[in-house]
């Protein structure tokens, strides 16, 4: 047996985790050898906005490529874009336990990471799994919190949860001293964990603060550096080699695309041009490009970085990085020296101002090389601003099964099975069939039929020309750039195939296949639920469609088959015109003295679960009879999709219900499926339906608030049976009503919920029909409507979207120049503050204050103006409009353009003043709205500006110069 001593001694030889101390960060690189395959940094960086960039200098310096960075105490806001690193995805916790707390996590984009924001208490918490790798827990626990029970108690659950991962690490700024008696619990729950301390060194002055724990059993090391960025230096692990890293090289196919052309022009297009049989003519077609982009490709390698570097960053500014450390280690030895402290601070601020300077410059460099280019500029605003794109990795779906292409035959599976599902439970509650359903469809059919016209090359290199170019290609990896390289060489042929394909009535089977690509939402990663499937279609399948979108939409149209009411995907026709309508219209029954209800659809997954059978007999009774009909029902029968994710493929699955999505015809044959509802305002309910494609608002109105209620409650029964018999679903749970009044007095007494009654009312009063609850406000395509319609819900809301520009124009304002910051200001600011203007644009002055404030804020940040800096000056200064004056500016330039197209023009100029004639309105509530306020204001801004015989686009200049003189009480006073 062994004695206490020898057991003592064999104990204290266990030396765990080594950790270490580094003065250089240059010498890092020697510690952290090869063998150690996963290495993971930390720091407190006190503020990302303000000390990053010094951050990134300190990483340039380490000359190691990390895995994981966790940067601790971000203070972290809704308005600041948090900055990228090249080669890492970026996440950042939401639940911030104060101003200074927030975590922010760089992730190597080598890795499949799984990132959750659990719950712990007093503290904010980042999870990321590397499934078969490593679990790693980003934390920071304020000091404020003085108990640390609560935190260790919540720490305990969370590591509870993860006993079964291989590797854990908890990483950040605790703000426990593990070197003081005090922490005895934190780190006997650790230990009881099976954790190891990587960091046993001081991190801040004499405490250790910032932690990195391992319980892994692979070899690990820990590293403490010295750093001037905070009071805090930077901790370092690494895991050993039994960590099996991903292989991160990556390979690309480099198309030469001069090569291609050349290829192009030397082809003999005979296989295409003398087939009569589209099917083989598609086949032959793609065959011939295929082997041309095969034979002019090539494998590269991509270019790996070893290091972390940004453009800007210089040796000589490395140098002085080096120069600050040394006089900072300096200070350290004889901290009472005050000489050496003296020179010291000096040296540091100039350090921080050289970063300053040095890549404001750079930044203006890139702006004023690229003003000429309007995309590479915008590309160098987002690079400086850090807008950054969410991370839609789909990679978590291949881990669902333990074959990955199973796994996205699951995903499969489920994606074309929703909108069947839904149909299919429509037509058991119904007792009916989908062929019945099509075959009770009626409708007036026009005199005229669709008449596809053949396409010729002129039409097909116009259509080519106007092709994004940054689209994304299909299965056959033809993309949009290499169909403008070669457009004089394949029009022919194509037009000789769009052409065979309208005249047999076939659409090519070739192109029937999508390609779908799961973009995350939010919830689970691995959950096919939490996903929205984009489809990919060949690009050269668009062609064909653009060219029959284009003959389909003018026979609608000129025609008149839609729906004046149906704004979605139509020329001249948007949302703002939709929330305008709806307003006006709102308003016109309340200054009336009617009641008024408005119910607002949510259609459950409506674009998914249109039925074939029945769209293709509403094409009939719009003209689309014969050889159309056979083209359309050929593009909407036997198609497929497969889902691809990198490199991993799923099997093809067919695809039974729904337009086809990503499509050019999808939408337009949305808005034909969708068309008949605005007949039920005619036949069966009094209301007007306002659609924009899925989004749909109904506005009922009564004699007084029962009428209206049970008129309500009768019509949602014929729209139920309306979205019955067209195969879609009433998402009950998002679909709300609202009930307009004009003060609270007439706030009315009338139950909270409508019942959708599919009892036939037999039984009114316990019936268990499905129900819908009323709300005091909704957001309808993107303006929130409230029961008054003053629009303080929606200004406030409106208020912290424009607040959160500032953030962006700060970033800018040190490098572009006035002309090109108010550009972006315009563009980011102002289409924010402007959209939809005309609906609230005449909430009183009390609501639009709030807006306005948030306008001055950012105004104020993009010129560098302090906190009381004159409004009038500041609007002259800036040279752009406040928000009452961009109302003013939308209505007049609105209303002009209708006095000028019209024969109104005519009737004004022979009255002896040119003046718009008023509306009769009942109340001061109908005068801000309509026609009302639209001729009140045109009419005033005639008094300061004679746009009688302009242009609007003339107008347009004269108003904007005309409102920038006019102070705030004469801008109120053309209100009144």
């Amino acid at each position: 047996m062994m004695n206490n001593l020898e057991l003592a001694i064999n104990i204290d030889s266990i030396i765990g985790i080594p950790c270490h101390v580094v003065e250089n960060p240059e010498k890092c690189v020697e510690l952290i050898t090869p063998n150690l395959n996963f290495k993971i940094i930390s720091m407190n960086v006190r503020s990302i906005n303000k000390n990053f960039d010094e951050f990134l200098v300190y990483l340039r310096r380490l000359n190691v490529t990390f895995d994981i960075i966790i940067l601790t105490e971000c203070r972290l806001n809704d308005c600041y874009n948090i900055e990228n690193i090249p080669g890492y995805n970026t996440y950042n916790t939401h639940r911030n336990i104060n101003q200074n707390g927030g975590v922010v996590a760089y992730i190597k984009n080598s890795w499949n990471a799984l990132v959750t924001e659990p719950i712990l208490a007093d503290s904010c918490c980042i999870t990321i799994d590397i499934p078969n790798v490593a679990t790693i827990l980003g934390i920071y626990r304020s000091p404020s919190f003085r108990n640390t029970a609560n935190f260790i108690h919540s720490l305990d659950d969370n590591l509870n949860l993860l006993k079964n991962k291989q590797s854990i690490l908890v990483v950040g700024d605790i703000n426990i001293d593990t070197l003081s008696p005090e922490s005895e619990e934190y780190l006997c729950l650790l230990t009881e964990h099976g954790f190891e301390q990587a960091i046993t060194k001081p991190t801040r002055k004499n405490a250790c603060l910032d932690h990195i724990s391992v319980k892994s059993n692979v070899s690990a090391i820990g590293i403490v550096c010295e750093s001037d960025i905070t009071d805090h230096k930077i901790v370092i692990a690494g895991l050993g080699s039994k960590v099996t890293k991903k292989n991160s090289v990556k390979f690309r196919n480099l198309l030469i695309y001069e090569a291609v052309l050349e290829e192009m022009k030397q082809t003999d297009w005979a296989p295409v041009l003398n087939q009569s049989d589209t099917n083989i003519a598609a086949t032959n077609f793609i065959t011939i490009l295929d082997k041309a982009i095969t034979i002019n490709s090539k494998t590269v390698k991509l270019s790996k970085s070893t290091s972390v570097i940004e453009p800007w960053m210089t040796t000589g500014l490395l140098r002085c990085a080096r120069h600050r450390d040394k006089l900072h280690l300096k200070q350290k030895k004889e901290p009472n020296n005050e000489v050496l402290k003296l020179i010291y601070t000096r040296y540091r601020n100039f350090y921080k101002k050289l970063i300053r300077n040095i890549k404001n410059e750079y930044e203006k460099d890139q702006l004023h090389s690229n003003i000429k280019n309007p995309k590479m500029l915008w590309k160098s605003i987002k690079n400086i601003c850090n807008f950054k794109t969410k991370n839609n990795n789909a990679t978590d779906l291949t881990t669902i099964h333990n074959d990955p292409v199973e796994s996205l035959n699951i995903t499969n599976r489920y994606f074309t099975s929703v909108g069947q599902n839904l149909a299919r439970e429509i037509i058991r509650k119904t007792n009916t069939t989908e062929d019945e359903l099509a075959t009770n469809m009626k409708g007036k059919e026009p005199t005229e039929s669709l008449f596809l016209e053949p396409t010729d090359p002129h039409e097909i290199i116009s259509i080519i020309n106007n092709l994004k170019t940054g689209s994304a290609p299909g299965l056959d990896g033809i993309t949009p750039l290499l169909l403008k390289t070669i457009k004089n060489a394949i029009a022919e042929p194509l037009a000789h195939i769009f052409n065979l394909s309208i005249g047999n009535g076939v659409f090519p089977t070739a192109w029937k296949i999508s390609a779908i690509t799961p973009i995350f939402k939010d919830g689970t990663r691995n959950a096919p639920e939490n996903y929205r499937p984009i489809s990919l279609l060949s690009v050269i399948s668009k062609l064909l469609e653009k060219v029959v979108n284009k003959r389909l939409v003018k026979f609608v149209e000129s025609h008149g088959l839609l729906s004046p009411r149906q704004f979605g995907f139509r020329h001249n026709k948007s949302t703002e015109d939709a929330v305008i309508l709806l307003s006006e219209l709102v308003a016109k029954y309340l200054d009336s003295g009617n009641s008024c209800i408005g119910v607002f659809l949510d259609l459950a997954k409506a674009f998914d679960t249109v039925s074939t059978k029945i769209l293709l007999k509403k094409l009939q009774y719009f003209g689309i009879r014969g050889l159309s009909h056979d083209w359309f029902k050929s593009y909407l029968t036997n198609r497929e999709q497969l889902i691809k994710i990198e490199s991993v493929k799923s099997a093809t699955l067919p695809v039974n219900y729904g337009v086809p999505q990503g499509s050019i015809l999808g939408p337009t044959l949305f808005l034909l499926y969708m068309n008949d509802i605005h007949d039920l305002n005619n036949n069966m309910i009094n209301a007007e339906i306002i659609c924009y494609a899925d989004d749909t608002a109904i506005i009922f109105k009564g004699r007084n608030w029962e009428d209206t209620y049970n008129s309500t409650e009768m019509g949602m029964v014929a729209i139920n049976d309306w979205l019955a018999n067209n195969l879609l679903t009433i998402n009950h749970k998002k679909t709300k009503y609202l009930c307009f009044h004009k003060t609270a007095a007439s706030q009315p007494n009338i139950p909270n919920h409508i019942k959708i009654h599919t009892c036939k009312l037999t039984q009114i009063l316990d019936c268990n029909c499905q129900s819908i609850d009323r709300t005091n406000s909704i957001k309808y395509l993107g303006v929130i409507l409230d029961q008054n319609l003053n629009f303080k819900e929606h200004t406030l809301s409106l208020a912290n979207r424009i607040r959160k520009t500032a953030a962006i124009l700060k970033k800018l304002r040190n490098s572009a120049e006035p002309f090109l910051l108010t550009r972006v200001y315009v563009a980011i600011c102002q289409s924010i503050a402007s959209y939809c203007i005309p609906v609230w644009g005449s909430a009183a002055i009390t609501t639009l204050i709030i807006p306005e404030r948030a306008q001055r804020c950012v105004l104020k940040v993009m010129h560098k103006k302090n906190f009381r800096f004159p409004t009038q000056t500041l609007y002259k200064e800036a040279k752009v409009l406040t928000i009452r004056q961009l109302f003013i500016l939308r209505l007049c330039l609105s209303t002009h353009k209708k006095v000028l197209t019209s024969d109104l023009y005519d009737q004004l100029c022979k009255k002896r003043v040119f003046k718009m004639p008023s509306l009769h309105v009942n109340t001061s509530f109908g005068q801000r709205f309509g026609a009302y306020i639209r001729s009140h204001i045109y009419n005033g801004m005639l008094h300061y500006c004679n746009m009688k015989d302009m242009s609007v686009r003339e107008a347009k200049i004269k108003l904007k110069d005309c409102l920038l003189q006019l102070d705030y009480f004469t801008t109120e006073s053309i209100l009144d």
